[in-house]
């Protein structure tokens, strides 16, 4: 039937996935991978893991002052071409009314 599992298919007993410097890899009477983890081991993993943590928070705050700057120097720019624009219709205003007086 689907769905079904032999119990001889299933694992009995920890299997770890990833070795790392958590601990020794032994193997048990079952021929299955257990780890004895170790106070340093797991301080060691730790302190990796908070240095991870800061390296992605440094690169996330580079990156987030680089697009502020950016916005800030796009928006100068908005601004910027928003009063030459304003400039060009007041000029244009004036020159139509200068010519409507020529006439």
């Amino acid at each position: 039937m689907l769905g079904k599992h032999d119990e001889k298919d299933e694992p009995t007993g920890p299997i770890i996935h990833q070795l790392g410097s958590l601990g020794q890899p032994d193997l048990n009477e079952n021929n299955m991978l257990e780890v004895t983890y170790t106070w340093a081991g797991v301080i060691e993993f730790m302190n990796d893991q908070y240095k991870l943590m800061n390296e992605r928070e440094t690169e996330w705050l580079i990156e987030k002052q680089q697009y502020q700057h950016k916005t800030n120097y796009l928006n100068s720019q908005i601004m910027a071409h928003e009063n030459i624009n304003k400039d060009l219709v007041k000029r244009i205003k004036m020159l139509e009314y200068a010519l409507r007086q020529e006439r």
